[in-house]
């Protein structure tokens, strides 16, 4: 299970191939992270530039913002859309985030 911290700007990302090869390219792409009820809590999308995409790597980005109401055990997944207009799921999975303790302060 991938752990994050809480209040903290989270970058990581997903390898996307279909039949063994990468997607030249997508249309769309949406990230949530969501409690275990299905309540989503955060989501991410490749139209406001949250996600990126290049050469079958998807590149999802929270901001400290994004991430400060979320905590423990939560589920988060990712779905794109290529450009022949196909939805795949690529993700889907548990994530934990824990409490950021530590602060700099100025």
């Amino acid at each position: 299970m991938p752990q994050f911290y809480q209040a903290s700007d989270v970058e990581f990302d997903i390898t996307v191939t279909v039949d063994g090869s990468p997607l030249p390219a997508i249309d769309a792409a949406v990230y949530s992270v969501f409690a275990l009820d299905g309540t989503v809590l955060a989501t991410a999308t490749y139209a406001d530039g949250d996600i990126t995409y290049n050469a079958g790597t998807v590149t999802v980005s929270l901001s400290e913002t994004q991430t400060a109401a979320l905590s423990g055990s939560l589920k988060h997944d990712c779905m794109v859309r290529t450009t022949t207009g196909r939805d795949i799921a690529i993700l889907s999975e548990k994530v934990k985030f824990l409490p950021m303790i530590s602060r700099i302060t100025p």
